[in-house]
């Protein structure tokens, strides 16, 4: 009995033993699987907290320090009375740099000339034999401010959106030039258009081009205001901006970007010419775009080695005559050879240009008024008949 009670002792300890060893394994396996979910789920909460850190930071807006500019050259670009956060190349109210900073178009020209042109986005163009077509090839590898490939369907989507808009089309493409615009390949477009032309090379050339994969399928283009700044310009990057100043920084994807010597423009709101006037004398600013009254004594002279100034053909100034009017005599009138003769022989343009211009415009010489960015298409022969030569 003892034996047998020692032996029925004994495996009854083993039994227990190993009933407890039964519970305890996988107990202690739920406690290693909760040991390591909360050592993993510490890990992936670190890595989830820096994820969440960088993506905020990377969301943050950059300021000028990030992009450590070297350079940066100061303009005045008009008397503004407020600003408005619109990088909307074809709104009116759009940020002053932004059409021709954070935008590019195909090619641009000469503003003297209208005759050379500088290739952009654009490496060339081509006219077919009876000027009814012409074709755009784009440089390879362009990209947009965020990485994006920058290529003929975006040119396509730009002049598309033109026509869906007409308040965008500032320049009427749809009106008189175009009939459509195709995508042939990736650098290639071609414009049919309605009539031959052999300058639809400058309006549709130095029109803006938008992204398609930024302004797609968004409503009312016209009033959007392009809050993501997404350009393909030289200057994209909008960083510090305030009531009166914004910095535009360098694109880091533009094909130009290490041939560029200027890193950020900076650009200063005034609400008077005298104080705009006023800031690049003192030499607070490096650029300005507007009138100068007496340039050479009021600016040149004050710092003749580095002071200067380029006066552009932008327009010409003349005199309409209403050929509606319902005044019978004015009606007479004008519609007479003699009257118009007189009239243009009356006008003293010589004093005009004195006095209201100091001299820096010239009287035209032919009754067409062409402009001198167009001079390369004067006749010649045509001008010596002039009615006023």
């Amino acid at each position: 009995m003892t034996v047998l009670h020692l032996c029925e002792q004994k495996f009854y300890k083993v039994y227990k033993t190993s009933i407890q060893i039964l519970f305890a394994i996988p107990i202690m396996v739920l406690f290693g699987i909760t040991l390591l979910c909360g050592v993993l789920m510490g890990t992936l909460g670190v890595k989830d907290s820096l994820a969440q850190n960088l993506a905020m930071q990377e969301k943050l807006p950059k300021t000028l320090n990030d992009y450590n500019p070297k350079k940066i050259v100061s303009v005045i670009t008009g008397v503004q009375e407020k600003w408005m956060e619109n990088y909307n190349p074809f709104s009116p109210s759009q940020l002053p740099t932004v059409k021709d900073f954070m935008f590019e178009s195909m090619v641009i020209y000469e503003k003297q000339t209208q005759a050379k042109p500088h290739f952009r986005l654009a490496e060339n163009y081509e006219y077919n034999q009876n000027n009814l077509q012409i074709k755009f090839t784009l440089k390879k590898d362009l990209k947009w401010s965020d990485g994006a490939p920058l290529t003929a369907d975006d040119v396509v989507f730009t002049f598309e959106t033109l026509k869906e808009y007409p308040e965008m089309d500032h320049e009427q493409l749809w009106g008189y030039l175009l009939l459509d615009a195709i995508k042939l390949n990736n650098e290639t477009i071609l414009f049919n258009l309605k009539t031959p032309n052999n300058t639809a090379h400058i309006n549709i050339g130095q029109t803006p081009i938008l992204p398609k994969h930024i302004w797609n399928g968004l409503p009312r283009l016209n009033l959007y205001r392009n809050v993501q700044k997404i350009g393909s310009g030289l200057f994209t990057e909008i960083v510090d901006s305030q009531v009166n100043r914004y910095h535009q920084c360098i694109n880091p994807y533009h094909w130009e970007k290490e041939s560029t010597a200027i890193d950020c423009i900076k650009v200063h709101k005034f609400t008077s010419e005298t104080l705009a006037k006023e800031a690049i004398k003192n030499d607070d600013v490096d650029w300005l775009t507007m009138g100068y009254d007496d340039i050479e004594k009021n600016f040149i002279s004050k710092n003749p080695e580095y002071n200067d100034y380029v006066a552009y053909d932008l327009d010409t100034t003349g005199i309409m005559l209403n050929y509606k009017t319902k005044h019978p005599g004015n009606k007479l009138a004008f519609s007479t050879m003699e009257f118009k003769k007189a009239m243009a022989m009356a006008i003293d343009r010589t004093s005009i240009t004195r006095i209201a211009t100091l001299n820096k415009t010239i009287p035209i010489e032919n009754s067409y008024a062409m402009p001198l960015s167009y001079q390369h298409w004067r006749n010649n022969d045509f001008v010596k008949n002039d009615l006023i030569n």
